[in-house]
């Protein structure tokens, strides 16, 4: 690292008027000063540009793109300008401390590092956490981390510092992908390069659902490119798990039937063969399954008086007769807090019981009485289970998850 070498610090920014100028003075502020500051805005709406040129600094340059090119596409273009020896990156709704850059500079000049990131404090609501955590050995931070990194991202965009020469060489942000690019990116790196960690918080990343552009499929279609480019290129394989693992979880999220074939066509037999999707998609199903169910029955425990709650949210929606649907640990408490009421539990659906605390149950095909609800006691595949249930009974079909999260209980 040459003396006092320059670092370009590139910020995208998308209608961000209200926290940009934060960023980017966070920049500014730090006690390394040989920086230049490019803000990339992408085709934002607002007064964006005016509180750039109101700053009057001649270390930022404004950049202003013709059409929308998504976040990553807006960091290239920052690369592609960027004069310095060093690039780091900001996020226009987050705040470096002033020691970031100095601290993680000394670092390149005591090891041959590619990239150097840092610890950072997490701050959403209530919630305040470092990130990465504790859990993690020094020898899943630094070093030789490739292998490691499939496990858990642990280098967000806005900690990272990396030589220019290092992305020229395995290129910038790749374009296709609509979230986790900071992952990919950082997997080619590690790849190829040691990886510097400073075990400081030196970023506060502030969650904004503005900032969110995660969804399952644009995760999915992350997760099966970070996995097709570089299963060959691991050589414990076992460290893919949790990244198939991912994939299992998305694949079970909100597609429909359609989406599912279209990925799944995707996976098979690029990431797994036939045998080994359906394996894991049956296990993925089952863990799932019983994690939602423990934590909405644990959730049933914590609402103070639930069956009186409960009672005047039925009578209000003139529903004085209820069948259960699912009768595992959720199903039962949900009848004992219904024996409470003046609401009728006429009977029970499951197919593998017959009577369950003094309530007769039968299978869908065995629907005889009327009911004003059906109350749906697993929190999975509700979607599927009310598609089913409609071509049964003619009754309302209420989503216990979301009725004991509803405000009027």
């Amino acid at each position: 690292m040459q003396e006092n070498a320059l670092v370009s610090v590139v910020i995208p920014t998308y209608n961000r008027a209200g926290s940009i100028i934060k960023a980017v003075e966070s920049v500014l502020n730090q006690t390394y000063q040989n920086i230049e500051i490019i803000v990339v805005d992408d085709n934002s709406s607002d007064n964006t540009a005016k509180l750039i040129g109101l700053l009057g600094n001649d270390k930022i340059r404004y950049i202003k793109n013709e059409m929308n090119l998504g976040p990553s596409g807006a960091r290239n273009k920052g690369i592609q300008h960027a004069k310095g020896e060093y690039i780091a990156f900001q996020d226009s709704d987050d705040e470096w401390l002033p020691s970031k850059l100095e601290h993680q500079l000394q670092l390149f000049q005591q090891e041959d590092y590619g990239l150097v990131y840092c610890a950072y404090r997490y701050l959403k609501g209530s919630l305040n956490y470092k990130y990465p955590s504790e859990k993690y050995s020094l020898e899943e931070l630094e070093g030789n981390i490739f292998e490691s990194m499939f496990e858990m991202n642990k280098i967000s965009t806005q900690t990272m510092i990396i030589k220019k020469e290092v992305l020229e060489q395995v290129g910038g942000f790749e374009e296709t992908l609509r979230c986790l690019e900071d992952w990919e990116l950082a997997l080619r790196i590690c790849y190829k390069y040691k990886i510097g960690f400073v075990n400081e918080m030196l970023v506060n990343v502030n969650y904004s659902k503005n900032s969110v552009n995660y969804n399952y499929r644009n995760a999915l279609d992350a997760y099966i490119y970070m996995v097709k480019k570089n299963k060959d290129l691991v050589r414990d394989k076992t460290k893919l798990c949790e990244m198939i693992s991912a994939i299992m979880r998305h694949m079970l999220g909100e597609l429909t039937q359609e989406e599912f074939l279209i990925y799944k066509e995707r996976v098979v037999p690029e990431v797994m063969d036939e045998t080994m999707f359906h394996v894991l998609l049956h296990e993925t199903k089952r863990s799932v399954k019983y994690k939602s169910n423990y934590e909405m029955a644990m959730r049933m425990s914590e609402i103070h008086n639930l069956s009186e709650k409960l009672a005047v949210y039925l009578k209000t929606s003139k529903i004085n007769s209820v069948a259960i649907y699912g009768v595992g640990r959720v199903g039962i408490q949900l009848i004992n807090v219904l024996k409470e009421t003046d609401v009728k539990i006429s009977f029970a659906i499951d197919e593998n019981k017959s009577i369950v605390e003094g309530i007769k149950t039968v299978s869908m095909k065995e629907i005889e009485e009327k009911v004003d609800a059906v109350i749906v006691t697993t929190s999975y595949d509700f979607n599927q289970i009310s598609k089913e249930l409609k071509l049964y009974v003619n009754s309302q079909i209420i989503n216990l998850e979301s009725m004991l999260v509803s405000e009027l209980l």
